[in-house]
């Protein structure tokens, strides 16, 4: 529901969806690390946050570093100009 109002409210913008994944065991990992979270608010968002699919560009994180994800997203944004 927020997703859709968001891309209703930007309508007429030119939108880059970026999805950002990672495995559940690794949210739950990072989440702990944070200490500012509820314990499972990360595992219980991925099954109603955001869309599956319709992205121009799919990073998980546990696979790419963060330079390596800054990296791809450069990539793209200079491929669109």
């Amino acid at each position: 529901r927020i997703y859709e109002q968001l891309i209703r409210g930007l309508r007429g913008y030119d939108l880059i969806r970026v999805q950002i994944t990672c495995l559940p065991e690794e949210l739950e990992k990072r989440e702990k690390l944070r200490g500012d979270r509820h314990a499972g608010s990360a595992k219980a968002s991925l099954e109603y946050l955001y869309p599956k699919d319709g992205y121009d560009l799919c990073l998980d994180t546990c696979e790419l570093s963060p330079e390596a994800c800054c990296e791809k997203l450069l990539i793209l944004l200079s491929n669109m100009a």
